[in-house]
């Protein structure tokens, strides 16, 4: 480098103003100072470094016309096909030439350059101006330092965003590569709850949460924040007033899965569940439910017999999850499915085909996975079926069963009392009966028998069976035990006591029924308990006998309960024995206050109605008679007109378990009714033709199904002359 000539300049210009002030002529001698030299040493630095700032512009410019070479020719000509394999072989060619690295080594040379720079300029001021070369070192040094720390940082972080060509340039030297020091899934997983707003995204990163790559560590670390309660408030505002149905779905199969996977989290979720007013779990199962069980039929069908247990077990229990509140898990709430199973609200919601359920749980048997075949068997029972007929064969095995699973063994047992429909009223076979006992026996203290369980007020507390429903259970013994012969004095007064506990301990109506529909089936060995030994008979009048009363409405006709009890009291009315104590214990009173007006269309049970009054009638009893005495004879009429009627029904319009046809019940009763039909109808004047088609037309059907079963001669000619009498009363009227 050069002194600058603006120093000489300055110096003469000084000594020429000298001149011109001052009056002396003598010539000054002129001091011009001397030259600074530079070291060449500073002058090489300098030029190297603008020679290397020259090449890295000339190598900058030829990179971006390498790189716009490569864009335009990367893909060819051709097919998509020749394309690819174009794009492939260019892009191996760059690996091939260290493209990437030579790319980097152009910034190597700015660095250089600029670092020979600051050498040259520093040098150059230390023999002009100390001061500032000293100023310009330090600084180059601490740019020098700075660089240093950001390739250490390089080196001990591969993470770190300040990597440089050196940086790089060591780790491929040394070959090493640290691991991460930390996972970024939990981070990325709170950036994405905390800012989407796409459902969709929220239900993936859930997703990922309950998959085995994620630890148990990680999803607590995630779910440490608000989040719990942000992705429940986005669950319960899809059923707000804009219901989101997809989303919900989503959200509420999300939240089952998260919750069967990490049990931990169960009481912090339901804490927060707890504190809702207002619960959209109905309208979940609407949606989810159908969904899951399709899902599971569709799982059913196409998983091979040895991944079957692994495969689908998880789809069952999340189907199950859903009838449950607050997403609870069956497999870690095990009280709240007990109380479930025996719950009739789930019952009406859902009519979808669900056979396949029950060959589902027989392979669950089949390897021993109870609590899967119990899922299966309860997604069973809550649906609509309209025949459990054909279920008791098949779930033999799961009652005999020997299994310490009280989601099978509820379930079981819930599936036996669906299996006893007690509209429907199926047979029971023996074997299933048996299995059922078994079942009960094997879950009840050793020192209590079924027989035990229908007096029980509460579960003892040492029952397997505490927590189901005690009324669902002791009308399931009631339906499947036998019933002891009249003869066994002792079986039969305990079979008795255990009936009478049933009814006074049970006071919903369906076990009412069922209590009334199984005196009702043994109603020819009650009537014959006049002749039995004290015990029974004391037994059967003064405690039977009141108890029954109690199982229908007092002051009201119902056709389907009263169908079982009229055929009971009827044929009890048969007996001499008995009549005084039906009128002692208001049986008869009952009777008298439940006489309906004129049916077109009778029930049976009318029939035994008339029966029964016209039986203590001819008994002609004092008491009888004051009571019999509060009937009408327009009540009487009407009451013979009905059993007419219902006499000349066919029997097969009325198929049930515990009835039979009155007529086999009552043919030697028809002479009685003849007779009593005449007598009113001569009281009644005043008959209107109608009244008396209605009893022609009755009449005549019995007439026909008389002659059909062959009955007593001297019946049908009673019944056949009063069909002729009502026929002779229309020939009047008209």
């Amino acid at each position: 480098m050069q002194p600058s000539p603006i120093n000489t300049t300055n110096a003469l210009l000084e000594q020429l103003i000298q001149l011109t002030s001052n009056s002396s002529s003598t010539v000054q001698s002129t001091i011009i100072p001397p030259a600074a030299t530079t070291p060449i040493w500073s002058q090489m630095f300098a030029y190297a470094s603008l020679a290397l700032s020259l090449v890295a512009s000339f190598c900058v410019v030829l990179a971006k016309q390498w790189l716009g070479h490569y864009k335009t020719n990367r893909y060819g000509r051709g097919s998509l096909g020749d394309q690819c394999k174009q794009r492939h072989h260019k892009f191996q060619k760059l690996t091939d030439w260290a493209f990437e690295d030579v790319l980097k080594s152009f910034a190597v040379l700015l660095q250089i350059s600029l670092f020979l720079f600051a050498l040259s300029l520093g040098g150059a001021m230390w023999t002009q101006q100390r001061t500032i070369s000293i100023l310009i070192i330090a600084t180059t040094g601490c740019g020098v330092l700075f660089l240093c720390c950001i390739i250490a940082i390089s080196l001990v972080s591969p993470d770190s965003p300040f990597q440089t060509s050196t940086s790089l340039f060591i780790q491929r030297i040394t070959g090493e590569r640290r691991e991460h020091d930390t996972d970024p899934t939990a981070s990325a997983m709170l950036w994405i709850l905390n800012t989407s707003t796409n459902p969709d995204v929220h239900k993936s990163v859930l997703d990922l949460m309950v998959t085995p790559f994620v630890s148990t560590e990680l999803v607590n670390k995630v779910l440490s924040s608000q989040l719990p309660e942000k992705v429940l408030d986005m669950f319960k505002a899809c059923f707000g007033p804009t219901a989101d149905k997809g989303n919900a779905q989503a959200y509420g199969r999300a939240l089952l899965d998260l919750l069967y996977n990490h049990p931990e989290l169960k009481d912090r979720l339901q804490a927060i569940i707890h504190t809702w007013k207002t619960c959209p779990w109905v309208q979940w199962r609407k949606l989810y439910l159908p969904q899951a069980l399709e899902e599971c039929r569709t799982l059913h069908r196409q998983i091979p017999d040895m991944s079957y247990g692994a495969d689908m077990e998880t789809p069952l229990r999340v189907a199950v999850a859903a009838c449950m509140d607050g997403f609870a898990c069956p497999k870690y709430h095990a009280d709240t499915y007990v109380g479930l199973v025996w719950q009739d609200r789930l019952k009406s919601e859902f009519d979808l085909e669900v056979d396949w359920l029950l060959d589902c749980a027989e392979k669950f048997l089949d390897i021993n996975d109870f609590d899967a075949a119990g899922y299966a068997l309860f997604l069973l029972a809550i649906m609509k079926k309209s025949s459990f007929l054909d279920l008791q064969p098949r779930i033999i095995p799961f009652l005999n069963s020997t299994h310490e699973s009280p989601i099978l063994r509820h379930s079981t047992l819930r599936i036996a009392c669906q299996a006893l429909n007690y509209n429907n009223n199926p047979p029971c076979i023996p074997s299933f009966s048996q299995a059922v006992l078994f079942a009960i026996r094997s879950a009840i203290p050793s020192r209590h028998t079924p027989m035990d369980l229908l007096s029980y007020r509460i579960w003892p507390d040492d029952s397997h069976l505490k927590s189901s429903s005690l009324s669902d259970i002791q009308r399931l013994v009631l339906l499947v035990l036998p019933t002891p012969k009249l003869n066994e004095a002792v079986k039969y007064t305990s079979y008795c006591n255990g009936l009478v506990g049933f009814i006074r301990t049970n006071p919903r109506p369906d076990s009412k029924s069922a209590a009334l529909r199984i005196a009702c089936s043994a109603r020819l060995d009650l009537a014959m308990a006049a002749t039995a030994s004290d015990d029974v008979q004391n037994t059967i009048f003064s405690v039977l006998s009141p108890a029954l009363l109690t199982i229908v409405d007092p002051d009201r006709f119902e056709a389907d309960r009263d169908s079982y009890y009229l055929s009971l009291i009827f044929t009890l009315a048969r007996y001499p024995k008995w009549r005084p104590r039906l009128l002692e214990d208001k049986h008869i009173a009952r009777c008298i206050r439940i006489i309906p007006e004129f049916y077109d269309h009778p029930p049976p049970c009318l029939f035994y109605l008339a029966g029964i009054l016209l039986r203590i009638r001819i008994d002609r009893s004092q008491q009888g008679d004051a009571a019999l005495n509060t009937i009408t004879v327009k009540q009487w009429w009407d009451l013979m007109r009905m059993a007419w009627r219902v006499a000349g029904y066919p029997y097969d319009q009325y198929q049930d378990r515990y009835a039979s046809d009155v007529l086999d019940d009552g043919t030697e009763f028809l002479e009685d009714l003849v007779k009593d039909t005449t007598t009113y109808m001569s009281m009644l004047p005043d008959a209107s033709r109608r009244e008396l088609e209605s009893l022609r037309k009755g009449l005549g059907d019995t007439i026909n199904r008389l002659e059909s079963r062959q009955a007593n001669e001297n019946i049908r000619a009673a019944v056949r002359g009063l069909k002729d009498k009502v026929r002779v009363r229309l020939l009047r009227a008209t």
